[in-house]
């Protein structure tokens, strides 16, 4: 069974601000958020996490316009929540104005090709999804070792 926690709880494991998270989910600048309906939770699973750590992480990027994050996050997200998010090492992400990434396994080199429009890009980001994941799952192995209210 998928382990899941509270916004409070999923914060600590992705080291983000709740207070920054809720704002920036209300000002529609983190789209794909877990969902939620009024009096109820978010919930974040394994993946979620994952998204929301790298939010963190290019929030305080200062080479990285923060109105960009949400969707770079949204399409990281996209792939990962594929059938095969566990044979993902890395993820490039050739910048173009469609969002489109390329799956990889860590040992290729980084991809400047649109994945769809088969276009060259003049630079990509890389994210390494095997660390994020490894990095996600030890936190979250440390929010289970504590003891205390729930979230």
């Amino acid at each position: 069974m998928a382990k899941k926690f509270r916004t409070k709880a999923a914060c600590r494991i992705a080291d983000v601000n709740p207070l920054r998270l809720n704002e920036a989910i209300y000002a529609g600048n983190y789209p794909c958020a877990p969902e939620t309906k009024s009096g109820s939770a978010r919930v974040f699973e394994e993946v979620d996490l994952m998204g929301l750590s790298l939010w963190g992480k290019l929030m305080k990027d200062p080479d990285i316009h923060r109105a960009t994050v949400g969707d770079i996050v949204c399409s990281f997200l996209s792939y990962l929540k594929m059938d095969h998010m566990e044979e993902i090492e890395r993820l490039d992400f050739p910048k173009n104005p469609f969002g489109f990434m390329n799956p990889a396994k860590a040992e290729q080199p980084i991809s400047f090709t649109y994945a769809v429009e088969k276009r060259h890009a003049f630079y990509a980001m890389s994210f390494d999804v095997k660390a994020i994941r490894e990095e996600v799952r030890a936190r979250i192995a440390e929010e289970m070792e504590i003891i205390g209210e729930e979230d």
